[in-house]
């Protein structure tokens, strides 16, 4: 994701990475879509999915006990920072020191 450093307006930027490492970018504003990014100093921030095996159900986690539910949320907490790829300095607007000049 891209956001302007100064001002912004209306508009978003996104993009994809692929396997080649070359981004594809696209800016939009209400229903209009191009390809690219406007010219700005832009901040960047980065997301991936985290894709992982939850050992209970929704069901069986709403009828744990406090300590039960606080131990899947640790080991829970332990199985998102270990699939973690991208620091998680960069996946906030507030914390990423990416810019393009």
């Amino acid at each position: 994701m891209l956001t302007p450093t100064a001002g912004g307006g209306e508009w978003i930027c996104s993009g994809t990475t692929g396997s080649n490492g070359v981004a594809e970018v696209t800016t939009m504003v209400s229903s209009y879509t191009a390809k690219g990014a406007p010219e700005a100093e832009l901040k960047v921030f980065l997301s991936r999915p985290i894709d992982i095996d939850y050992s209970v159900s929704q069901e069986e986690a709403i009828k744990m006990s406090e300590s039960e539910a606080a131990k899947l949320k640790q080991e829970t907490d332990k199985k998102i920072e270990a699939a973690r790829v991208i620091p998680e300095i960069f996946e906030s607007i507030a914390t990423t020191p990416l810019k393009i000049v």
